[in-house]
């Protein structure tokens, strides 16, 4: 969403400004949303506060994946001057997906064992209640609590 604004900033050389500084800064932004969202919770409605996280969130993204997207850029460029004719940017757009890919999995599967070793347990509320005869049983399914 903000990848034309730093297009635009980054277009123009601007000896006076430290270009890493200002992306620090932009990164950082996305550190002290969640504090942002914290300290926004009793002055705006609901729906509201949780905006304002996400504009701080997605406004600090949109750094990092123009760098990192950059970074693949130069790297396949820079293989393609290497050597005539050699066009490889298939095998480094796969090399970059796979670790992210299992580095995503790798998270995902150490979150969901550490939660359920802490003691969170899941149940299909409808798929118990379905077969069930008992109204006592499924009488809070409907406000989302399984008992």
């Amino acid at each position: 969403m903000l990848l034309p604004v730093w297009t635009i900033f980054f277009r123009k050389r601007r000896p006076e400004v430290n270009q890493n500084k200002v992306c620090a800064g932009a990164l950082s932004v996305g550190l002290a949303a969640p504090l942002l969202l914290w300290s926004l919770r009793g002055w705006l409605p609901t729906p509201w506060d949780f905006m304002v996280y996400f504009v701080f969130v997605a406004g600090s993204f949109t750094g990092q994946t123009y760098w990192r997207s950059m970074a693949l850029c130069w790297i396949v460029d820079e293989d393609c001057h290497a050597k005539e004719g050699r066009r490889r940017e298939a095998v480094f757009v796969g090399c970059v997906s796979l670790a992210s890919s299992v580095g995503r999995a790798a998270a995902a599967g150490v979150l969901l064992n550490a939660l359920s070793a802490s003691g969170l347990e899941v149940s299909n509320c409808a798929e118990l209640c379905r077969d069930s005869n008992e109204q006592g049983l499924c009488r809070n399914w409907a406000a989302g609590v399984c008992t």
